[in-house]
């Protein structure tokens, strides 16, 4: 028997914790579950985001999308 999966999130490295939670608060309203200065846990339209504080990253493209009203 399979394993089940009880959830599935995107994780997403970031140089400044503080300011990337506030973009996904701001501009998307997504509501904070956990805050920790190493890894957030937020929620947007039904999908777990996670911030993972990674100070050398540098910066790049990534596959998470979001279809908005305009």
């Amino acid at each position: 028997m399979p394993t089940q999966v009880v959830e599935t999130f995107f994780s997403l490295a970031v140089r400044d914790m503080k300011r990337a939670t506030e973009f996904y608060v701001t501009a998307f309203g997504a509501t904070v579950s956990a805050a920790l200065p190493f890894w957030s846990s937020l929620h947007v339209a039904r999908v777990r985001l996670g911030l993972a504080l990674a100070l050398e990253h540098a910066g790049g493209t990534t596959g998470f999308h979001f279809a908005v009203v305009d």
